[in-house]
């Protein structure tokens, strides 16, 4: 992508690159707590596409906005996709720390206590893909996250809905989930415990599908 930076925190940006909806996603895979993002990011998440994006930062919030090709559109066109639109955009509010703690996972023993709180969504429109025996369809989501470092310790929490409005006489659905984890250092800076839980609901019950 390219980019463009103003001297008063505004940028535009043009390109390929992640979508700007879970912070879990946006978070650099080489920075996340465990070894990998949780299932419920690879299913909610919104991975790369195509677009154009405004943000700003200032001391204690900052934005964005995109218009992209859809989300996990990672190497497709304009075209030779099937969305007909997708729009997302991001919130962060930074109660306490500085923004570069933040940009990964973890807690590092001497960081000042942090806690910051996001909220996103996305919109997005199909133009005839086939999900089942549904094409068509409109997908909205809702996002919200918090994390909190403690200088050694940390906890990230976050949760997801999204509206999925079918078209073919199949029923609309409402998936949701939600992720907690946390770790501490019990040798600072050089080992770490932590753990995780998940849990999402898909609602295939709308498709006439088994809920596993």
């Amino acid at each position: 992508y390219i980019q463009k930076d103003f001297d008063n925190g505004l940028y535009i940006r043009g390109g390929q690159y992640k979508v700007p909806f879970t912070r879990e996603e946006l978070v650099s895979s080489t920075k996340q707590l465990m070894v990998e993002r949780s299932l419920l990011n690879a299913e909610f998440g919104a991975a790369r596409g195509l677009g154009v994006e405004a943000g700003w930062q200032g001391d204690w919030l900052r934005g964005m906005i995109q218009y992209n090709n859809g989300q996990k559109n990672i190497n497709q066109g304009w075209e030779n996709n099937t969305t007909d639109f997708g729009f997302a955009g991001r919130g962060e509010f930074k109660i306490a720390g500085e923004w570069g703690q933040f940009d990964d996972l973890t807690s590092w023993n001497g960081d000042p206590f942090g806690a910051l709180v996001g909220i996103a969504f996305l919109w997005e429109g199909d133009r005839g893909n086939a999900v089942g025996a549904v094409a068509n369809k409109r997908d909205f989501s809702l996002t919200a996250d918090v994390t909190l470092d403690f200088g050694g310790a940390n906890l990230f929490a976050w949760g997801v809905w999204r509206r999925v409005d079918n078209t073919g006489g199949v029923e609309d659905q409402d998936q949701w989930g939600f992720m907690v984890q946390g770790g501490i250092f019990v040798v600072p800076d050089e080992f770490e415990l932590f753990a995780r839980y998940e849990y999402g609901d898909l609602d295939e019950g709308a498709l006439g599908l088994d809920n596993t």
